[in-house]
């Protein structure tokens, strides 16, 4: 019997040739991630017996020791999914902020600071009526609110409606600094027209913003890639 599986356990690494460090992390939160059998999982998956945990619960725990990972060691982490904005998700990245190890950085003022990295929320398989001004207000509105009282960057850039991107889209639509929010269509046939850039340039666009962010200090000690 041959199962779907993801082609990243863990959290993978990658060095780009002008050494930058890429990590892909697994899908957090994914069923998919589940043992499929009770066998496949040491623990004991008994419901009934409150010592011990079931899969699900693992999994979310796994997750979140994931996503509190990432949001200590990279400059800008990348939020992708493939639908509108799911409440236990928010509910999720804001548990994960909490659990983040403390890593304080230094500001100009030779401060100590907790150091959160650019957050950067990216949307793929997106429909032609999401790029229209309308409907994007209403998604910026709806993280706007739901990440209102995180502690990552989102109000950096990274944005398609920082008015670079996409001409209809800009900061006066966003009524203020453009949340970091991103749209990507379905990747297919780039010769029809739908009312937008297609894949291959918004992701060019996408890329680019991401390599011009200026990377801030990790921590108050000198971190070299050794060490990191």
């Amino acid at each position: 019997m041959v199962f779907p599986s993801h082609s990243t356990e863990g959290v993978d690494a990658f060095i780009t040739p002008d050494r930058v460090i890429l990590l892909d992390c697994q899908p957090l939160l994914a069923m998919s991630k589940v043992p499929r059998n009770p066998s496949d999982n040491s623990r004991n998956t008994n419901r009934e017996d409150a010592d011990f945990s079931v899969p699900e619960n693992d999994n979310e725990i796994e997750s979140l020791q994931y996503a509190a990972f990432i949001f200590s060691v990279c400059h800008v982490v990348l939020i992708v999914q493939d639908w509108g904005g799911n409440p236990d998700y928010m509910r999720f990245y804001h548990t994960a902020e909490m659990l983040k190890p403390a890593t304080p950085t230094p500001t100009e003022d030779e401060e100590l600071v907790e150091y959160f990295p650019h957050a950067m929320i990216i949307h793929t398989k997106t429909k032609p009526p999401y790029f229209s001004r309308e409907k994007f207000h209403e998604l910026q509105e709806h993280y706007r609110d739901a990440f209102a009282l995180s502690n990552l960057q989102l109000h950096t850039g990274l944005s398609i409606a920082n008015g670079n991107v996409v001409k209809t889209l800009n900061a006066k639509l966003c009524n203020g600094e453009p949340l970091n929010l991103y749209l990507l269509p379905p990747f297919q046939n780039e010769n029809v027209y739908k009312g937008h850039l297609g894949y291959n340039d918004l992701f060019c666009k996408m890329r680019q913003l991401i390599f011009g962010v200026a990377p801030i200090p990790l921590s108050h000690t000198i971190l070299t890639e050794k060490n990191w």
